[in-house]
């Protein structure tokens, strides 16, 4: 088990005794977004993003790292102009491709067995993208929609609708991404086009947890625990 702490500790613990068997520890900088990125783990390894704009390949035997890659720099006077967290999930395929995120920073491709960069844009976004297919999709701290292709990330689309309302990570079910945001409204975005399709006032407590996807249903939670689930129709 691999679990990722606000101090920016990567810790794996033995399931069966919870005894911790290694642990590896990053340098934060004075200031840092709340919370804490989560790590992607595939036997034999862990991908990992810090807060100082990091991302780390783990050795699940002994921790070790196996190569370490800035992936946003910090710039700016003040610590809030130097923010550049990793605070999305690392989303990687099984070609080998690992593609991140950042805050105040860039979406970067890298080649996940030796962390070469194959492409970057200059997009900040704090949350976990979501690829289906050829696409990439990210949502930004702008809360602008932009999908990207998984190749060389040109630029597909870009959805400019939600912009302010403080949307989740995307989710994916039957053929749309899904999004909650603060005032409580799911919204259904087509993949294709990036067209708006659809939106639903869940609760106005406000949803800040991606919702959770199973083919053509989601699964919503809002802030206040109010839990309703929904069927996308064609």
């Amino acid at each position: 088990m691999i679990v990722q702490s606000t101090d920016g500790r990567i810790t794996a613990l033995n399931r069966a005794t919870g005894d911790p068997l290694w642990t590896y520890s990053s340098q934060l900088p004075a200031l840092t977004l709340r919370g804490t990125g989560t790590p992607q783990t595939i036997d034999p390894v862990t991908f990992a993003g810090f807060s100082n704009g990091r991302l780390a390949t783990l050795d699940n035997r002994n921790g070790q790292p196996l190569w370490e890659q800035q992936i946003a720099t910090p710039s700016g006077r003040s610590d809030v102009e130097r923010l550049v967290d990793l605070a999305g999930q690392p989303v990687i395929t099984p070609d080998g491709r690992l593609f991140v995120t950042s805050y105040n920073g860039e979406v970067v491709a890298l080649e996940a067995l030796r962390g070469d960069v194959m492409w970057s844009r200059s997009l900040s976004s704090r949350h976990t993208p979501v690829l289906v297919g050829d696409l990439l999709f990210v949502a930004t701290d702008e809360s602008h929609v932009v999908a990207l292709t998984a190749d060389n990330g040109q630029e597909v689309w870009r959805n400019r609708d939600l912009e302010g309302r403080w949307i989740t990570a995307p989710a994916f079910a039957a053929g749309h991404l899904v999004f909650g945001d603060y005032e409580g409204y799911l919204h259904l975005i087509d993949a294709r086009d990036g067209e708006l399709a659809a939106r639903h006032e869940v609760d106005d407590a406000g949803i800040s947890v991606r919702p959770v996807t199973d083919g053509s249903t989601i699964h919503v939670q809002a802030d206040n625990g109010r839990l309703e689930t929904l069927e996308v129709t064609q």
